[in-house]
């Protein structure tokens, strides 16, 4: 039988051993959680109370996450235009748009009316190589119609990019042919180049005509 059974010091060791933890938890989440600003807290407050008023009692089901982009959205248009929110499933996108090369067909393009317009064929890409011209129409991808379906900017990232070496057939409808005009396209590396122009007025001032700004844009 252990001597110190009933002695003050084994009474009191396992309370100061729990109060050591706790403290250590306090400790641990103070330095684990960042802390809030304490004007924003009443209006955090109120935003989630919204939330769950709406998840919980609305009359019919309601998609949270959706709703919680939307007002992030609307609040950053309050801003200036170049304030955006970009969400997780657009965030790839994104990044490649900023890469110095993608796998891809090689077009500008701009959607208007429901239609896909090739405003420019890249130098040197599929595009070009293959006849695509500026002003033309593309209408099916791979046999799947993509004119007149309110098909957005990612979808036809989707459709159009790809593995390098991948082949994809588009369907083309140009000014004064009457048929479709078909092109079988393999992806390729498709540079982006950001910097149109560049050179020397005179010995002290330069000058650069940037067209967008790129990972390689800075060199």
């Amino acid at each position: 039988m252990s001597e110190y059974k009933n002695s003050p010091y084994h009474i009191r060791l396992p309370i100061l051993l729990a109060a050591a933890l706790i403290i250590g938890v306090l400790i641990g989440s103070n330095f684990a959680e960042p802390k809030t600003d304490k004007k924003y807290e009443a209006s955090i407050q109120k935003f989630t109370q919204l939330m769950d008023y709406i998840e919980n009692d609305y009359v019919d089901s309601v998609n949270t996450s959706s709703l919680l982009e939307e007002s992030i959205e609307s609040m950053l248009d309050k801003l200036d235009p170049h304030t955006v929110y970009i969400p997780p499933r657009d965030a790839e996108l994104m990044e490649s748009q900023l890469r110095a090369t993608y796998d891809g067909i090689g077009v500008e393009f701009n959607l208007l009316r429901d239609t896909l317009y090739v405003v420019n064929p890249l130098s040197g890409g599929p595009s070009e190589t293959a006849g695509i011209l500026a002003g033309d129409k593309i209408v099916s991808v791979d046999g799947e119609n993509i004119a007149g379906i309110g098909i957005g900017n990612r979808e036809v990232y989707d459709m159009l990019r790809g593995p390098r070496g991948s082949k994809v057939t588009v369907g083309v409808v140009r000014k004064n042919e009457p048929e479709v005009l078909e092109y079988e396209l393999k992806r390729g590396a498709i540079p982006q180049t950001s910097l149109d122009a560049s050179y020397m007025i005179d010995d002290h001032i330069g000058y650069i005509k940037i067209d967008r700004f790129a990972e390689t844009t800075y060199r």
